[in-house]
């Protein structure tokens, strides 16, 4: 999930923002999502029979069996990959009485309906979610509400796949315009991209402070995209840590760390 987000969209290293915040133009919703960034057809899939794989159809069995469709349809989304929604699609619309696929054709229509329902509904929850972090107003509440947004599990993958596209709007209209000067020589006010990507790395950092230490510093790594940066963050935390400095005047004070690094290797 978290090398997920890094390979989805890598912005640009942090924006301070010295102005407080303003309204953004209108966010992309989900419709706008699937109109804009609608998945290409696999060439391949209409020489099979049947389109779902092995992987497909056990995702489908799960789902069918859950006492609740829609949350485990929630619990899944890593699996839900456009690849599998477009064979899914398919098979669901395939003529006949269903020989060769895993599931009766009514019944991966049924799955395919609450797959679209759900992730229509998390993506405008996602949205909601981006437009009360734009709305905030201040830089300092911005953080504070990015914090409590984690910790009602609120920073999903709907989240940043709403965040995502967002930035990629934000890149093509910023695209070419030079900065807009400020006022009686202040400095511009951000601009959206700015913005957003503020709000996307304050996020991320977010999700690593709660992922283990591995997956945290190689999407901090992924994320990274200066050489001599990412030389630091190897040697910092997988190399020896100091356990003792030498103070001005000459004196050693001892420090309470482990000499082993701070991310192990196992």
């Amino acid at each position: 999930y978290l090398i997920l987000l890094s390979l989805l969209s890598r912005p640009s290293a942090f924006v301070p923002l010295s102005s407080p915040l303003r309204r953004p133009s209108p966010l992309l919703s989900a419709s706008d999502a699937d109109d804009r960034y609608a998945p290409p057809p696999l060439a391949s899939d209409s020489d099979s029979a049947s389109p779902l794989t092995d992987g497909d159809a056990a995702l489908i069995s799960r789902l069918l069996a859950a006492s609740s469709l829609s949350a485990e349809i929630e619990a899944s989304l890593p699996e839900i990959s456009p690849a599998f929604l477009s064979r899914l699609d398919r098979a669901a619309d395939s003529d006949g009485d269903g020989d060769g696929l895993p599931q009766p054709v009514d019944r991966l229509r049924s799955v395919r309906d609450a797959i679209l329902s759900e992730r229509s509904v998390l993506l405008e929850r996602g949205r909601d979610t981006l437009q009360s972090l734009l709305a905030s107003g201040e830089l300092r509440k911005l953080d504070g509400q990015i914090g409590r947004l984690m910790r009602e599990g609120r920073l999903d993958p709907a989240f940043f796949s709403v965040l995502t596209l967002n930035l990629r709007q934000a890149e093509e209209e910023d695209a070419g315009k030079d900065p807009s000067p400020g006022e009686d020589g202040d400095p511009p006010p951000p601009r959206r991209l700015q913005v957003l990507q503020h709000v996307y790395t304050r996020c991320v950092e977010e999700v690593e402070k709660a992922a283990p230490a591995g997956p945290a510093l190689l999407n901090r790594l992924l994320r990274t995209e200066i050489p001599s940066i990412r030389r630091n963050q190897l040697s910092h935390y997988l190399g020896p840590q100091k356990t003792s400095v030498s103070a001005p005047d000459g004196t050693t004070i001892e420090l309470p760390n482990n000499a082993g690094p701070l991310v192990k290797l196992e």
